[in-house]
This record gives C-alpha cells, structure tokens and sequence, in this order.
C-alpha cells in the first residue's frame, strides 16, 4: 500500500517451507523461515542510495542477513532481532 511517499506492506507467515529451497540463502536462516515468525518481525525502508546506505550499515557493524541484491535491495536485523528490508526507491 502507498501512503504519499511511504510504503507500507503487510506480510502474512507462510505455513509451511514447502519443498523448495529459498532462492535467497541467508548466513542463519532462508527467508522463509524468518517471515514465518508470528508478530512484528519485518520492516522495510526506502531509500534514495542503496549501496551507500550499504556502506553505512556496514561500517557501523550491523549485522546483515543478507548482502546487497541485485543492486536493489538488502536485509539486516536491529539489536532486537527484527528484519530489516532495505530497497532502493524508485
């Protein structure tokens, strides 16, 4: 859903994994599994630069579950475990 210049997404847990593997393999866990998780589990933020926010992250040790996609998009988690979508905006 838009709202002005935010984005807001609203993720449903899988019920299961299914028989295919992700096609996006994370450090601990696939995808799946970390959006099966009940609860707030899953932000995602816009920006304007993707590989400098990247950098950023980076350089301030966060903890990435993901490395940068396909030039578009990243995950990490905050301190309390949550996972966090970066996206290139468009």
């Amino acid at each position: 859903m838009k709202l002005g210049n935010s984005f807001f997404e609203i993720l449903q847990p899988y019920s299961t994994l299914g028989d295919q593997p992700s096609s996006i393999k994370l450090k601990k866990e696939t995808l799946e599994t970390l959006l099966q998780k009940i609860g707030a589990n899953h932000i995602a933020l816009n920006v304007d630069d993707i590989e400098s926010s990247y950098n950023k992250l980076k350089e301030n040790n966060v903890e990435f579950v993901t490395e940068l996609l396909d030039s578009k998009y990243f995950f990490c988690t905050d301190p309390d475990g949550i996972l966090i979508e970066v996206r290139q905006r468009k």
